[in-house]
């Protein structure tokens, strides 16, 4: 603390003093109109943009009497809420936009076409931070005056200067920065964040091979292992127990005796008959036997309920989700690309998880394209189905409401390369308006504009309306196969030993 006397002009001591902003400097005036001599006026001194045209403010703050005050007066109001008028002064600002504003617009500058909450889809978390930064600037009443950058900001290896928005700060062109920044740690050495705004989420969006089993599986998978073997072992049971029951009836009943056939191929034909419930010829005037033939016939309903029932719930259950992680996804059938964006780009070249790169050389990079894509282009790839697109959710989830079909919302699958990361609003290292602007987000928090923004321009997912959805379940030739095979070998079979069967009746006759 500074005292003087009520007579001393101070104005001009601090004109040209740096006292910025987030500065406090108190000036305390000792009264001599107060009688016992214990009145203090206060001032609160502070430019709201010292080298940036401003003008050096002096507040007053009210009296303070020593007499009654055992310590210095506490100020209720935040010193910025106080400070809230910066009387216009210019800030400059670089927001990155590295692709060109869409056709069809009537914009004549870039400024119209980021303050514009139209088309949300591009750009997003661009936009958001100029009309964030828009709002600060009509609270404090300054001027923003922006430029335009193409790089979030990066270096080279062995070169310590940043590129694009990063550079700018380093070399103090600009004071704030409009897009906001993922912390990093070498940025962090020449620039400093401000609370996060932005949310960034990316994904792998594809829609789901179908998953084709193996043409054996496809039939056995409705019973375990166990019950194949048991089923094995009762059919084996009821084949010995038939050939038993009908030799014994043929010697025990005569007017069967030359028209029963108890050979084993009759015998096993009308078991396997009876388990794929065709029905059987075999007969039995004993109760043995038909007790016998009536357990195998209750047991071959049973077993077919279980096995059918089990094939169509399969049928018309929801699909089993084949890719779920980065190592489902390389050992699949689908390609892959990545959204043309800098901050994508960045992190494939200085990637280290061997997953990730695996994914990028195996289904990203292509001998032609380097695997980046505009998001739109990447969409429409996913929707032709048999790609997976890494993609921003703010600009795929309104060009999937846009121009996927209802029944596809359904179909669509996410997976993603790396984990969900706010971002940054970013100043100069050691700037004066850090507090500043960190002030003005977390007012924003606690009104609910930042909810507000965040609901507007960070999309939501499409809804699948499941209720109306209805996907037609078919059963392909792929699965149909090992029918086909049995048939097939069964009629070769046939009439190879058709073929023998002649050949040996010749050969007897001869």
């Amino acid at each position: 603390m500074i005292t003087f006397n009520e007579n001393t002009s101070f104005s001009d001591l601090f004109e040209n003093a740096l006292l910025h902003i987030n500065s406090q400097v108190t000036i305390a005036v000792k009264s001599t109109i107060s009688l016992n001599n214990d009145s203090w006026s206060l001032y609160d001194l502070y430019n709201p943009g010292q080298g940036k045209g401003g003008e050096l403010k002096i507040d007053d703050m009210g009296e303070y009497f020593t007499s009654l005050n055992d310590s210095w007066p506490f100020i209720e109001e935040h010193k910025f809420v106080s400070r809230g008028n910066m009387t216009g002064v210019t800030l400059t600002s670089a927001i990155v936009v590295n692709s060109r504003i869409p056709d069809g617009t009537n914009y004549t500058t870039i400024s119209e076409y980021l303050a514009d909450e139209s088309n949300r889809g591009s750009n997003s978390q661009h936009r958001f931070q100029c009309i964030l930064m828009g709002y600060c600037r009509d609270f404090y009443n300054f001027t923003l005056k922006t430029q335009r950058t193409d790089s979030w900001g990066y270096t080279s290896e062995g070169v310590i200067d940043f590129d694009g928005l990063v550079g700018l700060l380093q070399h103090k062109s600009v004071d704030i920065g409009c897009t906001p920044l993922i912390f990093r740690s070498d940025r962090l050495m020449v620039v400093d964040y401000c609370h996060a705004g932005w949310i960034l989420r990316s994904v792998f969006i594809f829609r789901p091979v179908s998953v084709t089993p193996d043409t054996i599986s496809v039939f056995t998978k409705p019973l375990s292992v166990k019950v194949w073997w048991s089923l094995l072992a009762s059919m084996c049971l009821f084949i010995i127990c038939l050939k038993i029951i009908s030799s014994s009836e043929r010697n025990i009943v005569e007017n069967v005796r030359n028209v029963l056939d108890v050979s084993w191929s009759y015998i096993i034909l009308n078991v396997f008959g009876a388990l794929c419930l065709q029905g059987t010829m075999t007969d039995s005037s004993l109760n043995s036997g038909r007790i016998t033939i009536l357990s195998m016939s209750i047991l071959c309903v049973l077993i077919y309920q279980f096995y059918s029932g089990f094939i169509v719930s399969s049928l018309l259950m929801m699909p089993h989700k084949a890719i779920n992680s980065l190592l489902d996804l390389i050992s699949s059938s689908l390609d892959a690309g990545i959204e043309d964006i800098l901050i994508d780009r960045d992190f494939i070249r200085y990637a280290k998880d061997k997953i990730i790169l695996d994914l990028y050389h195996t289904k990203v990079e292509k001998p032609n394209h380097d695997g980046f894509y505009k998001p739109a282009d990447g969409m429409e790839k996913v929707l032709q189905g048999g790609f997976a697109f890494h993609v921003e959710t703010s600009s795929a989830y309104p060009l999937i409401k846009e121009t996927f079909p209802t029944n596809v919302l359904c179909e669509l699958q996410e997976i993603q390369m790396y984990h969900t990361q706010f971002m940054y609003s970013s100043v100069q290292k050691q700037s004066h308006f850090r507090e500043l602007i960190n002030y003005c987000v977390l007012r924003m928090y606690e009104n609910g504009i930042m909810h507000r923004m965040r609901s507007l321009w960070d999309a939501k997912k499409p809804n699948c309306l499941s209720d109306t959805f209805v996907e037609l379940v078919s059963v392909g030739l792929e699965e149909f196969s090992a029918a086909l095979y049995i048939l097939l070998f069964g009629c070769v079979a046939s009439i190879l030993i058709l073929l023998g069967e002649i050949s040996w009746n010749k050969y007897k006759r001869n």
